[in-house]
């Protein structure tokens, strides 16, 4: 460093204004390189960056479409709500096919989950059988359907009971 500090000190470099603007250009230009290689390191390091983001992004991407197709293989799946009403006929022509006298079918707007399924109480009479019957062939098409509270109680003496049953239908 101080042969260099004497060499630019001499009076013939300092004299020598060609010399001089090619030490002022070689040092702006030194500059410049380093100030352009940080810039090209923060580049590329950003690069990086999007590159991983990119990567977790299609692995998500990949994970869900193995979810959509595993659910979209299922024999029950949710519905949309434009269907519930629907749904909810083949619920009550099943009540009528299998011979049930239908007392109550009411909504349970309380226990609606932010529009992921749709609650109803549903209350029936019928034989026993009548009743196991329909129970066991519980469904409509092809919707997701979950009986979550169910309750028997005699129909004082009559030979028939009364069925309280607390569903779900889930939706889209």
């Amino acid at each position: 460093m101080s042969k260099l500090s004497e060499i630019l000190s001499s009076p013939a470099v300092r004299n020598s204004r060609g010399l001089m603007a090619a030490l002022v250009v070689s040092g702006l230009s030194i500059f410049a390189v380093v100030s352009m290689t940080g810039r090209v390191y923060l580049a590329y390091d950003h690069q990086q960056q999007i590159n991983a983001q990119s990567s977790e992004m299609r692995q998500t991407i990949k994970d869900l479409s193995g979810q959509a197709d595993e659910i979209n293989k299922q024999k029950y799946r949710p519905v949309e709500e434009k269907q519930v009403p629907s749904v909810q006929s083949d619920i009550m022509l099943a009540v009528q096919s299998h011979q049930l006298q239908l007392n109550a079918l009411k909504p349970l707007s309380a226990e609606k989950k932010a529009g992921k399924s749709q609650t109803f109480e549903l209350h029936v009479v019928g034989t026993y059988e009548q009743t196991m019957a329909f129970l066991q062939n519980f469904h409509a098409r092809d919707a997701l359907i979950d009986i979550f509270k169910i309750g028997f109680k005699p129909d004082n003496g009559k030979g028939t009971i009364e069925t309280d049953l607390v569903y779900r239908i889930y939706v889209k």
